[in-house]
């Protein structure tokens, strides 16, 4: 959606939440406004998101995902090819997996000594796991940053056009506030502006 019907939107939103705020008692406030405060919220969402992870960002992040798995592939051989490492490795040796007699724990510690296992162990870990964490990071970065705006102002559409919402703007009328009628107003001047953008040829004509 074009920038401009978004913010008309946005301001169209907030004005229905002052008015409620204003007409309707804590409880009911509650209940009419919440949906809209929520996707308000998703609204904003995207926008400030986006400042922080760009497409470039994203791309990057992918590209660091795509190169640690390609350096899994190849440094995980050696571990791999060592059978006292993986004889450890498998037997959780290190971790709270491990489970042995007396007699099989001295001599793996002894084996565990020699190949200076827990060095080993920790740096195979981090191999394996790197790739996953980085494309974790890639996916929260394309979910945040790239996300389209769209479907949350279709839903904030959606939202002002709940009965409740209706209802209270039918409902204020002769002897409301002044503030009322100020916001009735901004909201008739919004509904106009928003008709004019959507309809740009006949605005043109």
């Amino acid at each position: 959606m074009e920038r401009d019907v978004v913010n008309l939107q946005v301001e169209r939103a907030e004005a229905l939440v002052a008015l409620a705020r204003l007409q309707l008692s804590p409880p009911e406030q509650d209940r009419v406004i919440a949906p809209l405060q929520a996707v308000l919220a998703d609204v904003r969402r995207p926008q400030a998101a986006g400042m922080g992870a760009d497409a470039a960002q994203v791309a990057s992040a992918e590209r660091k995902a795509a190169q640690a798995e390609a350096d899994r592939e190849e440094k995980r051989r050696p571990y791999e090819a060592d059978p006292l490492f993986m004889y450890l490795w498998r037997r959780g040796y290190g971790t709270g997996a491990y489970k042995a007699s007396n007699l099989v724990r001295f001599f793996d510690r002894m084996v565990a000594q020699h190949i200076d296992f827990e060095t080993a162990r920790i740096n195979f870990t981090m191999l394996m796991n790197l790739p996953e964490r980085l494309r974790e990071h890639a996916e929260r970065m394309r979910g945040t940053g790239a996300a389209n705006p769209d479907d949350a102002v279709r839903r904030l559409v959606e939202a002002q056009r709940s009965p409740s919402l209706q209802a209270l703007a039918r409902q204020t009328g002769p002897g409301a506030p002044p503030e009322a009628e100020t916001i009735l107003r901004r909201i008739a001047e919004i509904d106009a502006d928003l008709a004019r953008a959507h309809q740009p040829e006949a605005a043109n004509e």
